[in-house]
């Protein structure tokens, strides 16, 4: 797919959701779970750790066993349930995000790209997509930066993989944080819009139920799920 198509197929994307009243519904739900105290802020970057190299349905089970934090005071409970490469930069980042949590939080006058980056920075292993998706997750309808998925990628006529080169992945945000303004859009809504379509159509799990207040409904449709030996999810 040549870059045109795929800049015209995240752009109809885009022009889709400008006067949906499902924008609207999809902005109030991603405020009700962006966190509100320093540990649920934390937990987002728990989940993206959790979530590296592993199916999505895998990353919800190891969250919901590290969820509590307990782990923080017995690093063998983390090495029991994280097994993807992460455990040592998560303890790393665990005793710097607690020495100083204020600080995770951006300065005043920081432009949203520069804040992700320095996060990418000094939280080392996530990469531009998964620390693009924590900011949005903290910020859904303030965020400029754009958690890239695979599902995105794909509407960008991309492999659908994450692993893209730093210029490529800029130019690609750029394309739709500068679209999502002529209409008025927050990205990270129009994101998390398109996914929960996908979602939908695959009737797989959508990841967001874990940071609701009541999470049970999420809980039973993976264990179902799980039962029948269908391993989708959204990533």
């Amino acid at each position: 797919m040549s870059k045109s198509i795929g800049f015209a197929n995240a752009e109809r994307v885009i022009a889709g959701a400008c006067g949906s009243g499902d924008y609207a519904r999809k902005a109030k739900y991603l405020l009700s779970i962006a966190p509100v105290s320093p540990a649920e802020f934390f937990r987002r970057w728990l989940f993206a750790y959790v979530s590296v190299h592993v199916d999505p349905l895998e990353a919800i089970r190891s969250y919901e066993e590290l969820r509590d934090l307990g782990w923080l005071n017995n690093p063998a409970k983390l090495r029991e349930v994280l097994h993807n490469g992460c455990e040592n930069r998560v303890l790393a980042f665990a005793a710097a995000f607690w020495r100083e949590p204020k600080q995770f939080y951006g300065k005043r006058g920081q432009s949203w790209t520069d804040y992700r980056d320095w996060l990418r920075e000094h939280i080392p292993g996530l990469g531009l997509a998964w620390t693009s998706l924590v900011v949005e997750m903290v910020w859904p309808t303030q965020a400029k930066v754009v958690y890239l998925d695979g599902n995105l990628l794909q509407l960008y006529g991309r492999s659908g993989t994450c692993d893209l080169p730093t210029a490529t992945y800029c130019e690609l945000e750029r394309h739709w944080v500068t679209t999502c303004r002529q209409y008025q859009l927050a990205p990270p809504v129009v994101g998390a819009m398109y996914r929960g379509t996908l979602t939908i159509q695959q009737n797989s799990v959508n990841w967001t139920g874990i940071f609701e207040k009541r999470r049970e409904g999420l809980l039973v449709k993976l264990a179902k799920i799980l039962r029948n030996g269908n391993h989708k999810g959204e990533s």
